[in-house]
């Protein structure tokens, strides 16, 4: 069964975050998962959504793909390739998943769609770098990732 996980602080996941994006991850075996309605904050030209925040709604999507594994990460690399524009006001779609693991590294991929066409807007992979325990901790202050009731509505 999955998961629903945040942080408190992220611009991306940070639920307590009221400037940010505030998503929820479904996290399971298989990968992770969130849906989100573009909101008008986060636009770069009129009515789009910047393209930063496209890869960092992927690089979340691959960071809770790895989690739900078991690794704490920090993304080494990053690359995307834009497919088409993400409209503010449109429901949206990303999946992440391991797509291989080699010792402390992680490779992962994730997608953006459109919610209802499940046309693909924007692909992503990443290679992300297992951290310690006790760097994990440093990071997070202790409170990176909650889980979040599954019942709320802004959960996917």
């Amino acid at each position: 069964m999955a998961r629903v996980l945040g942080s408190w602080d992220c611009v991306v996941c940070g639920q307590r975050n009221l400037q940010g994006m505030r998503l929820r991850f479904h996290v399971d075996g298989d990968g992770a998962r969130t849906a989100w309605t573009v909101a008008p904050a986060f636009q770069g030209f009129r009515d789009i959504l910047q393209g930063g925040m496209v890869l960092a709604i992927l690089d979340d999507c691959m960071w809770y793909a790895a989690y739900g594994q078991g690794a704490v990460t920090l993304t080494a690399e990053a690359s995307i390739r834009y497919r088409a524009p993400v409209g503010v006001g449109e429901p949206i779609l990303a999946e992440g998943r391991v797509v291989e693991r080699r010792g402390r590294l992680w490779l992962c991929a994730a997608e953006l769609v459109r919610a209802g066409s499940r046309e693909a807007l924007a692909r992503a992979e990443g290679k992300f770098l297992a951290v310690s325990p006790g760097r994990a901790a440093d990071l997070s202050g202790g409170v990176r990732v909650h889980e979040l009731p599954a019942e709320d509505p802004g959960a996917p």
